[in-house]
């Protein structure tokens, strides 16, 4: 993927990870077991592999890997070949976190 003059460089050179990221885990060059598999520290050393290369590309990564997880808990396929997926700050139902002012700052 050319970078985009309109993107800083770290964002083009994140999109460019991501893209070859997604790509190895396609081709089974780069594998992230799923959550409960009992297997979390491979998939966490994965991450850390990809975070190694740029925090912004591991984060990009990041949410493509979750999103495969979850498709994969509802017994969907997962993405197709070239497919970029993405979840973020999905939290299961009931109380989540919530942010609100107090005195002078905010509290959690």
């Amino acid at each position: 993927m050319p970078a985009d003059p309109a993107l800083p460089v770290d964002a083009a050179q994140a999109a460019d990870g991501f893209v070859d990221a997604v790509r190895r885990i396609e081709k089974g060059e780069l594998a992230f077991p799923l959550p409960g598999s009992g297997r979390t520290a491979e998939r966490f050393a994965a991450l850390r592999g990809v975070a190694e290369a740029g925090l912004c590309t591991a984060r990009l990564v990041e949410g493509h890997v979750d999103a495969t997880a979850i498709l994969a808990e509802l017994g969907e396929p997962p993405p197709l070949a070239g497919e970029l997926w993405g979840v973020w700050a999905a939290e299961p139902p009931g109380e989540g976190l919530v942010a609100s002012r107090a005195g002078q700052g905010p509290s959690l």
